[in-house]
């Protein structure tokens, strides 16, 4: 899965062990659902 620069750091831990376990279990369960790739990486959720 293509990961954007900083989803890579969040993966590499960078920004805390919550953070990097949070993604991690995204990833996961996202190629469990056999998710395809995006161009953009993994879809960014914000708060209005």
């Amino acid at each position: 899965m293509k990961l954007t620069s900083y989803e890579q750091e969040i993966f590499d831990g960078n920004h805390g062990k919550l953070k990097q376990t949070a993604l991690s279990n995204i990833i996961d369960y996202a190629r469990i659902l056999g998710a395809e790739e995006n161009k953009a990486g993994i879809i960014e959720i914000t708060r209005k």
